[in-house]
């Protein structure tokens, strides 16, 4: 019938259960594509990415961020006092 069926990736539980307390549901993989986080992330890099993380939890890091429609990571610097966010790339090119 043509539809594409999702990829599955299998993962320890235990080993998740150490990274996040969120369900499984709320977990996705993303495929990094191009060279914009480079030398973090190259393409074809998967990213474990957690959807149920709150805001309260901001902190320094990367993020998968929706951009024109598009999933993109980017590294996400928080101000300690304003914490106004800083989003760039890790690739000065």
């Amino acid at each position: 019938d043509g539809t594409r069926q999702p990829e599955r990736i299998a993962f320890d539980p235990s080993w998740l259960a150490r990274l996040t307390t969120s369900a499984a549901s709320e977990l996705m993989v993303a495929e990094v594509e191009g060279d914009a986080m480079a030398p973090t992330l190259q393409p074809g890099d998967q990213l474990l990415v957690d959807r149920a993380d709150s805001a309260d939890r901001f902190r320094d890091g990367v993020y998968l961020l929706r951009v024109d429609g598009r999933l993109t990571a980017k590294r996400l610097t928080f101000h300690p006092i304003s914490r106004r966010a800083t989003v760039q790339s890790d690739n000065p090119a």
